[in-house]
This record gives structure tokens, sequence and C-alpha cells, in this order.
């Protein structure tokens, strides 16, 4: 990841919030044209960040919009989400965009494209497989964005000056956890996506292939999906009450039984295909009015992949990254033990943070550490 800051290939007016604010990818053939595609912004990444986190939702709409938001201008905005913004939400997560390797899991992310995406992944030169396995994509916002669930991007802001929850994400998910619970402590935070992007380029080899089957899915991501869906966006509860919830939540699903656990397991992972089916049928549906055979056919097998997946009863043996050999009693006893630990790591969290605040005085003091 380099700190340099490139304005965004693609450049609209307003301000994206909710469901107005949809992530937009284009794709190159080659790192040199990738690396020509946007232009480098005069400030770099840390500084852009801070512009703008920790204020409140109110300043920071009025100084992007540079004024009073027009009435038009919230004519994509989601009701639901409307109803829980304040002008006082802050905004305790700043994200950017990727230019270069998307972050994605696997080749598969081009399914949650919008239709102008889309149109250019069909028409990149290089092919829909190329485009998606290259890692040679531009995915971000072309204007300021709103979003609700943040999700770490290649450089994040936090406001560390407020109670956040324990954050330092090594495995795939883990960011969608840290998401799912800041904003079960502060359920009326908002996350703001600026338009521009830093290069993301690995030193590792990195290879996906477009014609993998479908991941089952499962994981930390389901874990975050169950922990978002229980939350309360009008709850008053101070973000430490929220804390200790979130730990008493994991201890209350250990205890489950077994039984209860896997039935617990397969509601929740089917919610999630019947939501993917949904995703991927809107965009077969759009794919008839493209001259598109190749995304056409992918879409396809993508779609009757779902489909066994939700006729097929899933076990939890099948989480990625479980040994084939365990059984699903011992892959719901590792489960109960991980959530135990999750627990206390909660629990201790509070103090941690206070232990570190020394610490950080000292550096500060000693030159070793600058805020900005």
């Amino acid at each position: 990841v380099l700190c340099q800051a490139i304005h965004s290939p693609l450049r609209d007016p307003g301000i994206g919030i909710g469901s107005g604010g949809l992530r937009k990818a284009t794709f190159y053939a080659s790192e040199a044209e990738l690396m020509q595609s946007g232009q480098a912004a005069d400030f770099n990444p840390l500084t852009g960040h801070a512009s703008l986190l920790g204020s409140s939702l109110g300043h920071c709409l009025h100084t992007l919009n540079e004024g009073p938001l027009a009435e038009a201008q919230l004519r994509d905005v989601n009701a639901a989400l409307a109803n829980v913004l304040r002008s006082d939400s802050p905004v305790l997560v700043t994200q950017c965009g990727s230019l270069g390797d998307p972050g994605t899991g696997n080749a598969h992310w081009g399914q949650f494209l919008g239709e102008d995406s889309v149109a250019r992944l069909v028409s990149a030169p290089q092919g829909v497989a190329a485009a998606l396995q290259n890692r040679l994509n531009w995915l971000g916002s072309s204007r300021p964005n709103i979003f609700k669930m943040p999700f770490m991007s290649q450089v994040t802001g936090v406001d560390n000056s407020r109670l956040l929850p324990p954050y330092f994400p090594v495995f795939r998910g883990e960011d969608v956890l840290f998401g799912a619970m800041l904003v079960s402590m502060h359920p009326r935070s908002v996350a703001l996506e600026y338009p521009w992007s830093v290069p993301h380029l690995p030193l590792e080899q990195r290879a996906f292939d477009l014609n993998s089957p479908v991941p089952a899915g499962g994981g930390i991501p389901l874990f975050a999906r169950y922990l978002t869906e229980r939350i309360d966006y009008r709850d008053a509860l101070d973000p430490q009450q929220q804390l200790a919830a979130l730990a008493r939540e994991a201890l209350r699903m250990a205890a489950r039984s077994d039984a209860d656990l896997a039935a617990d397991y397969r509601a929740e992972l089917a919610r999630g295909h019947a939501d993917q089916l949904y995703i991927l049928q809107n965009q077969y549906q759009g794919a008839q009015l493209l001259d598109a055979p190749e995304w056409q056919a992918y879409l396809q097998r993508r779609i009757g992949e779902v489909q066994q997946l939700l006729a097929t009863a899933q076990s939890p043996a099948a989480v990625a990254g479980s040994p084939q050999s365990l059984s699903e009693a011992a892959v719901l006893a590792e489960f109960r033990e991980l959530a135990g630990g999750f627990a206390a790591g909660l629990g201790a969290w509070l103090a941690m943070r206070e232990a570190v605040t020394p610490l950080v005085d000292e550096l500060i003091a000693s030159g070793k550490l600058r805020p900005l």
C-alpha cells in the first residue's frame, strides 16, 4: 500500500447517502495503464482522512456539499437509513478507494457492481474473467459517500477519541466484524468514503479464478451478519454497555446446544444465500440487455451454484479453513472456545485502552509519535 492519494478516475457531482452511495469500478489491462488512470492529489492519505474524521454528519455534509443539501439530492436515500441519521451523528470511520488489487477475497466481486460498472466490465478488452482476476482495478467512490456500516479500506481512519471495538484485521472478514461491532456500540454513527484512492499493489502473488465454485459461506462474516441483524438503531445505551452486551451475546451463543447452534448456522447461512441469489438474479436480468455472453454464462452458473447450496443442508464442518477430518461436533466445540475467548477479549478491551493511554502520551511528549 503506497501512502499516496489518487483522485478517482470517475467523478460524479453531489454526495451519496446509503443506497445512493454504491461503489464503482474500472478495469485495466496493465499496471502502467492503471497508474495513469487517476490524477495525484495535493494531499497525502493521512491528512485526507483526518480532514472530516470525528466530525458530525451535519458538518460533514455541509463541508462536502459546500452548503445545505437540496431536496433533489435526497432522492435516492434509503428511508430506513434516513430515519436513524441525525445532524450530530458522528463520523467514526473514514475510508477510501483502492487502485490496483481491490482487496477482495476471490474473483466473484463483480456481482455486487452497479449497472455502469458492469457495462465497463463487459466491455473490457481483456474479457470479463481477466478483468476480475488480474487485480488491476479501481474500486471506490466517484463522489463522497456516506455509509451506515463501515468496512476497512487499505488506509482507514478511525476516531479513537471514542470507545471503539477491538480492531486489528488479520483474517478475512474481520473488517466486517469490526463494522458490525462499531455500529452495535454507536448505532447513530456513520462512515464516510472519500472520492480518492491509494495504490494497492501486493508484493506477493495472488491468484484468483472466476471458474472456482462459489464459497459456501460461514466463518467470521456470518457471525458479523448475525450481530448486524440484531442492532437496535434507536438504542440509547452508552458504548460501554453495548460492548458488554456483545460479550454477553457471544457467551450466550457458546452456551447453546450442538443442535441449536447447527440450526442457527443453517438459518443464517440460508438467509445469506437467499440475498446472494437475489443479487445474482437481478444482475442476470440486467445482463439480458447487454451483448455479454461471457458475463451471462458466468451469472447463470453462479445462480445454479447458489440454488444448489440452498437446496442442500449445510454443515458447520464445511466452514472455510476447517480441516476436512473435523466432525461437526468438533467444529462447534471449537466455535465455543473461540466465542469464550472473544467475550473475554471484549471484557478486557476497556482496561487495555486505559492502560495504553499513558504510553501514547509518553510517545507524543518524546516526539516519537506525532498526531496529525
